[in-house]
C-alpha cells in the first residue's frame, strides 16, 4: 500500500460544507452523500477532498472481499495498490470519475509519484487498441437503449496536479463538464 505524502497541516475546525474528519489525513475534509446501494438500501458515498480518495461506506469494506475483487479488477493496478483501509475496515480508493467530456483520475509520473490528471477520452475504434490503451467503460445512450461503451484514455493528460491539490483538480473537472454541458445546450437551442 502506498503512503500518502501530505504537505498540509492538520485542520482541527471544520471547513464550510464538510461533513466529517478524514481517516486518511485527520482533517475535517470529507463530503458525505446518501446514495442507494445495489439492493436499494441506503449507503453513504464519501470523498476526502484533501486526497481525492472515495468510498461507499457500507459496501467497500475489507470483509466484502468478493465485491472488492470485482471492483479492483476494473481499476489500474497502481490505483488498487494505493487503496487505504481505515480503522473500521472501510476501503478507500483514489477517485476515477468520467463523463463524455473527459476523465479525472490518478496517474503515476516519471518519479513514480501519484498525481491527479484530467484526460480526454475517445471511443475504442478497433480491437488492437484494447491491449495498448488504458480502457474505461461508460454507459452510453444508443438507438437500442443504454449500453456500455469502451473508451480509451488519452496518454497525454490535459492538466496535471500534485496529489494534495485534489480539490483544485476536482473543481477544474467540474467546470469542464459544466462548460461542455452548456455548449451542448446551446447547440440544441
Amino acid at each position: 500500500m502506498k503512503k500518502l505524502k501530505q504537505k498540509s497541516k492538520t485542520v482541527d475546525m471544520p471547513k464550510s460544507g464538510y461533513d466529517e474528519r478524514s481517516p486518511i489525513t485527520g482533517n475535517f475534509s470529507v463530503l458525505v452523500e446518501p446514495v442507494p446501494d445495489i439492493n436499494g438500501k441506503e449507503d453513504l458515498y464519501k470523498v476526502c477532498m484533501d486526497t481525492g480518495y472515495q468510498t461507499y461506506h457500507g459496501t467497500w469494506r475489507s470483509d466484502n472481499a468478493e465485491l472488492l475483487a470485482v471492483i479492483e479488477n476494473q481499476m489500474p493496478d497502481y490505483v488498487v495498490s494505493a487503496k487505504h483501509i481505515d480503522g473500521l475496515g472501510v476501503v478507500w480508493y483514489p477517485m476515477m470519475t468520467l463523463s463524455p467530456y473527459g476523465m479525472l483520475h490518478p496517474i503515476i509520473d516519471s518519479q513514480n509519484q501519484m498525481k491527479w490528471a484530467i484526460s480526454d477520452i475517445n471511443p475504442v475504434e478497433s480491437d488492437n487498441e484494447l491491449d495498448t490503451e488504458q480502457i474505461v467503460r461508460m454507459p452510453m445512450q444508443t438507438e437500442e437503449g443504454v449500453r456500455i461503451g469502451l473508451f480509451k484514455v488519452s496518454e497525454k493528460p490535459n492538466n496535471i496536479w500534485e496529489l494534495d491539490e485534489f480539490e483544485i483538480a476536482f473543481g477544474t473537472y467540474q467546470d469542464l463538464v459544466q462548460e461542455q454541458l452548456s455548449e451542448t445546450d446551446l447547440e440544441i437551442d
